[in-house]
């Protein structure tokens, strides 16, 4: 489990109060963050969270961003 810091993301931006939980991927850190079901990539889903992890020294922090699943989306 890693330590992550979950945004959510309104239309005006950054909600700018990051939520701290233990999680082991970003999605599963924004689902306890934001009791949301997001995914990493974007097939026209709205922006909803941007997840990171402390950085290591040196390196900026890796900033995942987390989306909808599209409405429109058809399992076949």
């Amino acid at each position: 489990m890693a330590k992550w810091f979950v945004e959510e993301m309104t239309l005006m931006g950054a909600s700018g109060e990051p939520i701290e939980v233990e999680a082991a991927s970003a999605v599963a850190a924004a689902k306890k963050a934001l009791k949301h079901n997001l995914k990493e990539s974007n097939d026209g889903g709205r922006l909803k969270a941007k997840a990171w992890q402390l950085p290591v020294p040196g390196n900026p922090p890796q900033i995942i961003y987390l989306y909808e699943p599209a409405k429109h989306e058809h399992h076949q």
